[in-house]
């Protein structure tokens, strides 16, 4: 099964203040205070789960929607953060 690549561009990490779940997280500029300046994280082996994609799909989407479109949906919104 083919799965997401992450572009390593840090756009996700620029919106954590849009999610409400995810504010103790976010600088006063809606980024999360983990986001590097290369654009990686610094806790990437402590990441709260909700930023790990594969951890979503299995905790939350699994019975509802196939991988393949997850994953596609997931790159779709991924795409659309890059060049917005």
């Amino acid at each position: 099964m083919a799965r997401w690549v992450c572009a390593k561009c840090g756009e996700c990490c620029r919106h954590v203040g849009e999610v409400p779940s995810m504010a103790n997280y976010a600088k006063p500029d809606g980024s999360c205070k983990f986001l590097g300046d290369d654009n990686l994280c610094q806790i990437y082996e402590q990441r709260p789960p909700i930023c790990n994609v594969a951890w979503v799909y299995e905790h939350y989407f699994k019975d509802t929607v196939s991988e393949a479109e997850f994953y596609a949906r997931t790159q779709e919104a991924c795409d659309k953060l890059q060049i917005e």
